[in-house]
């Protein structure tokens, strides 16, 4: 507008959303169970748009029934059986791409006492030297093996796994 009159034009503004791919920001954790028992899995996801989640077991899609409820960040069985046993994965998709997490989970029938496969055996070693001191056990579930030492040598301790 001036003095001389008032013109108009109008032109379209479109703002897009910024896409952000989809993390996994509290994944599942891997776990084991007793038949009977009820277990959860969560899977907290974050991106823009806000990431549609899926969740499978073994790749097939879960869907929610008598025992087994779906929803977006958890999955949640009640009275585990056997056939709970599998690799459930969370899948998180929007426009700007997709991510999946997998974890193993375990339902037992009974507990198995640990024993011990192979007992760890007494080394004499000189300062400076290596040494590799061996231990397995058996059981389920599978029993976790703790070191220590008498006295403060524990942070030169590598732990190897085989």
């Amino acid at each position: 507008t001036n003095a001389a009159g008032i013109d108009r034009y109008t032109a379209l503004v479109s703002v897009e959303e910024r896409l952000i791919s989809p993390t996994i920001t509290t994944p599942p954790l891997s776990l084991q169970t007793q038949v009977g028992e009820s277990f959860n899995l969560m899977c907290v996801v974050d991106g823009l748009p806000t990431p549609q989640v899926m969740w499978s077991k073994d790749g097939a899609m879960l869907s929610t029934d008598t025992r087994i409820i779906v929803n977006d960040s958890s999955v949640s069985v009640s009275n585990s059986d056997i056939t709970d046993s599998g690799v459930y994965t969370c899948t998180a998709r929007n426009l700007a791409g997709v991510v999946s997490h997998s974890v193993l989970v375990t339902v037992f029938e009974e507990l198995v006492p640990i024993s011990f496969t192979i007992l760890p055996e007494s080394v004499s070693a000189i300062p400076g030297e290596d040494i590799v001191i061996d231990c397995q056990a058996s059981g389920f579930p599978v029993p976790t093996i703790m070191w220590g030492a008498s006295d403060n040598f524990t942070q030169r301790v590598s732990i190897l796994e085989n």
